[in-house]
């Protein structure tokens, strides 16, 4: 909350580490300013409760999947209950764009110490607390976590290859194709388009495909897999290192995914990735699929 309140300079100087905490706390002297304190630290929990991500188990239907929202709670008849903050008094076209940016950036920065991405959240909706009611401020919102994400793709851009390709990077390729597959909306010659553009070697009629796109869903995967793999099978011929190790060759699956793709050949990989669509289970990543 200190860092969230605080201005850009003074954000520096302000340390979450729990050895400098009475430090940053020494400036809180008079009763007047704890109580603010105390006041503000209520309003960002409010804030977090309202418009930050949080694993659904609503919708959670299997063990392996794990599904986020956007919730507030509501009251009904004397008992709380859920209920989706964009999705409240109005359909909000924006609620799953704004649900699943949040969860790229969760499932990029697992360690629970330092969330930057979310500590940037919170300050803009502290800045922004007085227009949460706004009828636009769901577009507001959207428009400024991918303000947000395209700022940490340039400041990431010395990571684009592996083994220093970060998880946010190649989760932020999956985000990107998501996203550009979600504005096509349900046009059909759009959709066409799409998969002749990102995916030419793809049948673009394919079901399992454009429904591995509909029920994509970020979860926490930590295991690198080169597409073309780099010690392939059957004698086939190896690829150069620097187009090998290159994003447009990476994906981030679970470790027993990589496992079993293991170093098969393009097309063996995508008969198996096909396969575990068939059996109704979701694509684990989007650029693996295309």
């Amino acid at each position: 909350v200190l860092k969230v309140r605080a201005d850009d300079t003074e954000k520096e100087k302000i340390s979450l580490d729990d050895k400098s905490l009475l430090t940053a706390f020494k400036h809180l002297t008079d009763a007047n300013a704890i109580k603010q304190f105390v006041m503000d630290l209520l309003k960002c929990r409010l804030l977090f409760d309202y418009y930050v991500i949080k694993q659904d188990n609503r919708k959670a239907n299997d063990g392996t999947e794990v599904k986020w929202a956007i919730l507030q709670p509501k009251l009904s008849n004397n008992s709380i209950y859920a209920k989706n903050t964009f999705q409240t008094d109005k359909e909000s076209k924006f609620n799953e764009h704004l649900v699943m940016v949040q969860a790229m950036f969760h499932v990029s920065h697992p360690s629970r110490i330092y969330k930057t991405w979310l500590q940037d959240i919170l300050a803009y909706l502290w800045k922004n607390r007085t227009q949460t009611k706004d009828e636009d401020f769901d577009k507001k919102f959207l428009d400024e976590l991918h303000h947000l994400a395209h700022g940490y793709y340039e400041k990431q851009q010395d990571k684009l290859s592996y083994p220093n390709v970060s998880y946010f990077m190649l989760n932020y390729v999956d985000y990107c194709l998501w996203y550009q597959w979600k504005e096509t909306g349900q046009d059909k010659d759009k959709r066409d388009e799409f998969f002749k553009k990102y995916a030419p070697n793809q049948n673009p009629s394919a079901k399992e495909l454009k429904k591995a796109f509909d029920k994509f869903v970020f979860m926490h995967r930590s295991s690198i897999e080169h597409c073309y793999p780099r010690n392939p099978e059957d004698d086939a011929p190896k690829v150069e290192s620097d187009k090998l190790n290159q994003l447009g060759n990476l994906c981030l699956v679970s470790h027993s995914e990589n496992s079993r793709l293991s170093n098969l050949l393009p097309d063996a990989k995508r008969g198996k990735v096909i396969a575990r669509l068939n059996s109704g289970r979701s694509a684990q990543s989007l650029s693996q699929l295309i």
